[in-house]
């Protein structure tokens, strides 16, 4: 991989051409808002910039790094155009949508699904930094690629600080973030609802637990309704452990709620 064409050049696009294009990565952008791509090349983020998808094909990689809706919606075309040898990439933070709809294509070019577990509450190529990979978790889905284009791929990816690591299917994936990332962000839009009338009160453990509650309301919905099956049983799972504490709170169990605690304590000093 030499020349990249990413299409959608938003905080992740933009950051993380950003940041492969320092290690020696030629750059073409895609995006099709003009003041984007000038900010790309301004900040020499991009080589080259360009509004159609169909200059992909320039590219010996194609990275979609648009919402994962988008991004199925656009993966027809892009494999349409790129040469049989070339690698397509996505960013797309679930994975069942994307996979099925490259399967359906049937085109047959290397494919290799990325999640990078990094980024901000920020929007669009303003919110982008070329060092928000450092030491984050980088998720890599092998849907159809040789063992040295993924070998080469997880190099590229500890160069710029990351930490990737394989994911057996887009099952997996999908039901891993629904917990670690998906859950979350419903726990913050349910905890900012409960504390409406007493906002004055909260203090640094509720403004933290509610962080992610700012977050882009598109973005968000976008990798919810794509995860249902997963996010919703990770959701039944957290009632059944909230139902548990509600139980031995009641009862008065300090030793049971002492060895939820620590335990909880212990998980978290793992992260």
């Amino acid at each position: 991989m030499n020349h990249l064409a990413v299409v959608g050049f938003g905080q992740m696009g933009a950051s993380l051409a950003a940041a492969w294009k320092a290690g020696g990565l030629r750059i073409l952008a895609i995006d099709s808002d003009p003041s984007v791509l000038r900010k790309a090349l301004e900040r020499g983020w991009a080589d080259e910039a360009s509004s159609a998808i169909d200059d992909s094909a320039r590219a010996d990689a194609v990275l979609l790094a648009v919402p994962v809706r988008a991004a199925a919606a656009l993966l027809p075309d892009v494999v349409r155009v790129m040469r049989p040898d070339s690698l397509l990439l996505d960013v797309a933070s679930t994975k069942r949508a994307v996979v099925e709809t490259y399967r359906r294509a049937g085109c047959g070019v290397p494919y290799v699904s990325l999640h990078p577990l990094a980024g901000n509450e920020g929007t669009g190529i303003d919110s982008a930094d070329p060092a928000m990979f450092r030491d984050a978790p980088f998720l890599v889905l092998s849907v159809h690629a040789s063992d040295e284009v993924v070998a080469d791929l997880e190099s590229r990816i500890r160069a710029i600080g990351a930490r990737p690591i394989r994911m057996a299917s887009a099952r997996e994936h999908d039901a891993a973030v629904a917990a670690t990332i998906h859950l979350p962000h419903v726990l913050a839009y349910a905890l900012a609802h409960l504390g409406r009338d007493h906002a004055e009160l909260a203090g640094r453990s509720f403004r933290d637990s509610t962080r992610v509650a700012l977050s882009d309301a598109t973005m968000v919905l976008d990798f919810l309704l794509t995860n249902v099956p997963r996010t919703t049983e990770a959701i039944e799972r957290l009632v059944r452990l909230l139902e548990r504490f509600r139980a031995m709170l009641a009862a008065g169990d300090e030793e049971g709620l002492a060895r939820f605690v620590e335990e909880a304590k212990r998980i978290r000093t793992r992260l």
